[in-house]
């Protein structure tokens, strides 16, 4: 499918350091590596935009429990010697876990737009139903190869690392919130389905609060994690 696992970890961030291609070479040759090494992680993605935040990072996870112990904390507590150099630079910065409530697509098509939206305290079958019917939609317009919807889970969102204090102007999550992924095989077919994406949206759970759209720029597996420079 489109998203593995039941769980993603999904950072979106601009960087405001000295040295860009430091940070994107640290991405990618070290920290996506050494996160891709923890059990449970089943796949990762980099993403690069024009906007703000200009990054997404996503991680597709074998279980929450993956997220909130073990190998996984332990390397955000014991960060290495350029992840302590590369964290301070980083701004514009959210992260979140989601759980997977419904997935459309198979592969993984090389455009991806991500939307915030929102929710209401109040869930429930409901709620999850509602989800499940604005993914329907949007996985049926003609341009659209995949889609995804996961709610934020507030509590590992926000786990305190070493990692975490060496950044600076966090932004916290809401309460609830839906993430909301659409993919398509070029720009111009994501730029095709965006307008009724975000009209559907809008109609059947609000507007969302952030809307971002990326190229992705290295995908790893789990072979690949298992293999890779650490």
């Amino acid at each position: 499918m489109a998203f593995a696992g039941s769980h993603w970890l999904i950072i979106w961030n601009d960087f405001g350091g000295a040295d860009e291609g430091e940070y994107e070479s640290w991405i990618v040759r070290e920290h996506m590596n050494e996160r891709m090494q923890v059990p449970g992680f089943l796949r990762g993605r980099r993403y690069v935009g024009e906007g703000s935040p200009r990054y997404l990072n996503m991680y597709e996870v074998d279980g929450i429990e993956s997220l909130v112990g073990g190998a996984y904390v332990a390397s955000l507590n014991t960060p290495s010697a350029w992840t302590r150099k590369m964290m301070p630079g980083l701004t514009n910065f959210s992260r979140v876990v989601c759980g997977s409530v419904a997935v459309h697509g198979e592969g993984v098509p090389g455009h991806l737009a991500s939307l915030r939206v929102p929710l209401e305290k109040a869930g429930g079958a409901e709620r999850t139903a509602a989800l499940g019917a604005v993914l329907d939609s949007i996985a049926a317009l003609p341009t659209v190869l995949g889609a995804s919807i996961g709610l934020t889970i507030p509590a590992p969102s926000r786990i305190d690392t070493a990692e975490k204090r060496l950044r600076t102007g966090e932004r916290d999550i809401a309460a609830s919130e839906a993430v909301i992924a659409v993919e398509a095989a070029s720009a111009s077919a994501l730029g095709q389905a965006m307008p009724e994406v975000e009209a559907i949206v809008g109609r059947q759970l609000g507007h969302p609060s952030a809307i971002g759209t990326y190229a992705l720029s290295l995908l790893l597996d789990r072979a690949a994690g298992e293999t890779g420079p650490g």
